[in-house]
């Protein structure tokens, strides 16, 4: 039970960040986004780390430190998906 838990809490920050990143993407102008590439995908991925740790501590009960933990391991799974979709 305890690895389906896991499971949940890593698709589910996966999820987070996939619904930071569209929203940006949304939001932010084209012009500004081919000027200023690298700050955009930066603060957002910023803000999709915050609202991560957030979700994972009060929805799941995490500790700080186990909520920063699975943040960094959703964004690094959603990062790799992303290049092997790409690749």
């Amino acid at each position: 039970m305890d690895i389906i838990k896991k499971i949940v809490v890593l698709l589910a920050g996966a999820v987070v960040y996939i619904f930071v990143f569209v929203v940006a993407g949304e939001i932010v102008p084209q012009e500004v986004l081919q000027k200023m590439y690298l700050p955009v995908i930066v603060l957002t991925a910023a803000a999709g780390f915050i609202l991560s740790s957030i979700v994972n501590r009060f929805l799941f009960g995490l500790c700080p430190v186990k909520s920063f933990i699975f943040s960094v391991i959703s964004f690094l799974l959603l990062i790799s998906a992303a290049l092997i979709t790409v690749g």
